[in-house]
């Protein structure tokens, strides 16, 4: 029988080709993580904080692996008494953690931080700590303790006559007031003292998001004239600065501006402008939010045809990105076409 018998290779080179196979599965898993190894190696603080801005890369496509370097380093930074760059890394587990959608951690870290902070940090750093705690807390919809986390963090940056902590602290009390505890009349009150800070301290962007709230609150009190003249004013900064996401936002709010006011036309291109540059962006999620009101004012408006085309968009985009709630709101809207 010939050498190149299949029968005659198989028996033959069974055993190598096992081998091998073991080999290689053996050496894969072998492979040392070389940023973890380099991490383990690490010394000083500057290095470590080197180490936490290339983890801080990882975050939005492979957040556990980002989670397990961040670990890494505040193993690190304990055995070395370098509470500052813990209490830096717990920070940016926060975010690790609200990615995976891990609340309750996200929550304990920055509970972890504040307790870190209070050893060492100067009150700016202070006044921070306890306002991401708020920000967490409101998250976790515990607003009783974002309040008072908030309170701490304004009276500390008052204390220091820190502008820029206490706009950020004053905006985000308006974000608690307006979405968490329904008090459009309150969240207008500091979104408004929010803004005259961001205005003199020169920061655009801060600025527009405050006219941006601004304007969405105002559509909350059904007050469809101010809402346009504070997104209007958010609009202009956003085109001013470059920032595509902040124009289609307010594109879309221009949209639920004039569908208050029964000026479909005028919603519907807003609409579609705000659409394209979420396509553009590939935001499924408020691309799958424009697709609904698009096709339900559609419908009020008698064009079936329309109404139904982008009802099944905002069907297949919540399929998509497995928005149950999306789904199910856009089956009943093609109910109902």
């Amino acid at each position: 029988m010939s050498l190149t018998h299949p029968l005659i290779w198989n028996r033959r080179f069974i055993p190598f080709v096992f081998s091998l196979l073991c080999f290689l599965n053996l050496s894969a898993k072998a492979v040392p993580d070389s940023l973890l190894q380099i991490i383990q190696a690490s010394t000083t603080e500057e290095q470590l904080r080197e180490h936490l801005e290339h983890v801080k890369g990882f975050i939005d496509n492979t957040p556990e692996k980002a989670l397990s370097y961040s670990n890494e380093i505040i193993s690190v930074a304990r055995a070395s008494s370098l509470t500052s760059v813990w209490a830096d890394t717990k920070s940016v587990q926060s975010k690790i953690y609200l990615r995976l959608g891990r609340l309750e951690e996200m929550l304990a870290s920055n509970q972890k931080i504040l307790e870190l902070k209070l050893g060492y940090a100067d009150e700016v750093e202070l006044a921070t700590a306890y306002r991401n705690l708020g920000t967490a807390y409101t998250i976790s919809r515990d607003y009783e303790q974002a309040l008072y986390n908030y309170e701490q963090s304004l009276n500390l940056s008052e204390k220091i006559d820190n502008d820029q902590g206490k706009a950020a602290t004053l905006h985000n009390l308006g974000v608690l007031y307006q979405r968490g505890l329904s008090d459009h009349e309150e969240a207008l009150t500091y979104y408004t003292q929010a803004s005259v800070l961001f205005e003199s301290l020169g920061k655009e962007r801060d600025l527009a998001l405050s006219y941006f709230n601004i304007g969405l609150t105002h559509f909350r009190l059904n007050q469809p004239n101010e809402a346009e003249e504070f997104t209007t004013k958010s609009l202009k900064l956003y085109e001013s600065l470059d920032l595509d996401n902040g124009v289609a936002l307010c594109q879309a709010n221009f949209g639920d501006i004039y569908t208050l006011k029964q000026d479909y036309p005028r919603a519907i291109q807003k609409y579609k402008q705000a659409l394209q540059t979420f396509e553009l962006l590939r935001n499924r999620s408020a691309q799958l939010t424009v697709n609904n009101k698009l096709g339900t004012i559609y419908r009020n408006v008698q064009n079936s045809s329309a109404a139904i085309f982008h009802h099944r968009a905002a069907l297949g985009l919540a399929k998509q990105i497995f928005e149950i709630r999306g789904e199910l709101n856009a089956l009943n809207n093609l109910s109902e076409d």
